[in-house]
């Protein structure tokens, strides 16, 4: 039987998937939720596609991963693996803007998240003595960043080939990403990336992704507007509704049928 493997982000994963516009809930409830994976996941647009295809399915997507927290568990698993013929891969590069670090004092992988917004340090900063700003403003360059991740999707994807996993990509949320066309999902010009999609798609012109950062999007960009205005995303975090994770496994479907 074949296995849908999805790889990313919470927009992958499907947080807080079970809110719906059609009956909201308040910000407290849905924060009650919003990261339980048994709850959300049946809503989850990955869920949908498994289902309608009558697919296994083996989710690595986790929330606030980081595009290097993507290619380490991919490593782990696809090492276990032992019948490639059988999987197909959806894989959602996530924003740039994030970063994975192994933190000895706590013998664990830590993924952190930069965007102008972030004001103090969080506890596991300080338990850690470490700080994102000063660690981004340091280390962080956004050509270096762009030529790394498309060396690693290369990467993969001859790793792929040589295994015989058929699988896609797509960016998730910055249409200013530059990855591997030949297995970009979303190749249309100006709109390469899942958001911009989704946009096109409710408002039934054209998207043309503005640039946007993640330290940026939620007050700037005109494309989370668009999906606010038509119940595509909830107010409270703006992660996929259940109307938006229609939308996305609609958008994907076709090319979860080619790989079939």
């Amino acid at each position: 039987m074949t296995t849908l493997v999805t790889i990313g982000c919470s927009w992958v994963k499907g947080v807080g998937a079970a809110y719906s516009c059609k009956n909201p809930d308040d910000k407290d409830t849905y924060q009650s939720y919003r990261g339980i994976t048994p709850h959300n996941a049946p809503y989850a647009w990955r869920t949908l596609l498994a289902k309608k295809y009558n697919l296994e399915h083996h989710n690595l997507a986790q929330g606030g991963s980081a595009n290097k927290t993507q290619f380490r568990l991919a490593t782990e698993y696809f090492n276990t693996v032992e019948n490639p013929e059988d999987i197909i891969v959806l894989w959602g590069i996530t924003s740039i803007h994030r970063d994975e670090l192994f933190f000895n004092n706590i013998d664990k992988y830590r993924a952190f998240i930069f965007n102008r917004h972030t004001k103090r340090q969080e506890p596991w900063e300080r338990r850690s003595g470490f700080n994102v700003i000063n660690h981004f403003q340091r280390h962080f360059n956004e050509k270096n960043e762009y030529y790394q991740l498309a060396e690693n999707i290369k990467h993969w994807q001859k790793y792929f080939d040589l295994r015989g996993i058929r699988h896609k990509w797509f960016d998730t949320l910055n249409p200013t990403n530059t990855i591997h066309k030949n297995a970009i999902v979303f190749p249309h010009e100006g709109m390469p990336d899942l958001m911009s999609q989704m946009t096109a798609e409710v408002s039934g012109e054209p998207c043309h992704g503005d640039r946007m950062h993640f330290s940026n999007w939620i007050v700037d960009s005109s494309r989370i507007q668009k999906l606010l205005d038509h119940n595509l995303v909830n107010p409270h975090s703006l992660h996929p509704s259940q109307e938006g994770s229609i939308v996305i496994a609609n958008l994907l479907d076709q090319h979860v049928a080619s790989m079939l």
